[in-house]
């Protein structure tokens, strides 16, 4: 992963750690990256919630998910992917 990149996921991680609706976007991206099928798709149209900056960040995020086979908790931490969940979809997970 690129500089670029990884700055862009450490802006969406942090994104997501708020309370905004705008965190929540950046939320339903991230765990749709991890498991979409058990914690909920993303809907393109959420990112009219998002700043300008969060908008490019998610899609070079996304950019970076289409060339690569890898899921989010091998760069930023299996930890903080499960906070997500706990924070944002009300469960602990294993999966």
């Amino acid at each position: 992963m690129d500089e670029e990149t990884k700055i862009a996921l450490a802006r969406l991680v942090a994104l997501a750690s708020e309370d905004t609706s705008g965190s929540r976007v950046a939320a339903n991206f991230l765990l749709a990256w991890w498991n979409a099928a058990e914690l909920g798709g993303f809907d393109p149209t959420e990112m009219w919630l998002l700043d300008e900056l969060a908008v490019r960040d998610l899609l070079q995020v996304a950019s970076f998910i289409g060339r690569n086979n890898v899921y989010p908790d091998a760069l930023i931490g299996r930890e903080a992917i499960l906070g997500l969940i706990a924070r944002w979809r009300g469960r602990v997970t294993a999966d």
